[in-house]
């Protein structure tokens, strides 16, 4: 029983975390607009978000501490998409404006806020934990602001983008 349960779960994450994309011979556009475009946007909304969720839980109120260090974290999660898909794209010859005009990969999902989880949580928690007592409270604080602004992210996405093959 145990070993099926253990073969189930690795199943499972081998199938998430071992995903390949494979596009042949296709031709997808995005129909009006990109996401990369909507990035402004996202951006003041995902910064405003996480910046007040955050600092109602610390015992000091540093908001240019906070404000820096979330700042830093997103740029750095924001830019790892955008890099992921320059490398791939790279791979078959796109530049990096083809990579957005042509490849549908940046698209908000279940593994951008695991990714986005796995990049803030370690920058902001690390720096953040010395200004509360309350640390769990601190990192479920992080994980739940950006539980909901890639969800917000996604459902901005799926309103104003859209594209096809």
């Amino acid at each position: 029983m145990k070993k099926k349960f253990l073969l189930g779960v690795f199943t499972l994450l081998s199938a998430l975390l071992c995903l390949e994309n494979v596009y042949a011979n296709s031709s997808w556009g995005w129909v009006d607009k990109r996401p990369f475009d909507l990035l402004p946007l996202v951006i003041i909304i995902t910064l405003t978000i996480e910046v007040l969720m955050t600092i109602n839980c610390l015992d000091e109120k540093k908001w240019i501490i906070v404000i820096t260090v979330i700042t830093l974290a997103n740029l750095v999660s924001f830019a790892a998409p955008y890099i992921y898909i320059q490398g791939f794209g790279a791979e078959v010859g796109y530049t990096f404006k083809e990579c957005l005009d042509n490849i549908p990969t940046y698209n908000v999902c279940f593994i951008y806020l695991l990714m986005t989880v796995i990049i803030e949580l370690p920058i902001v928690y690390g720096i953040l934990k010395s200004y509360t007592q309350n640390k769990t409270k601190l990192f479920k604080r992080i994980i739940l602001a950006n539980t909901i602004t890639t969800v917000l992210v996604f459902i901005i996405e799926r309103i104003f983008c859209s594209g096809s093959y």
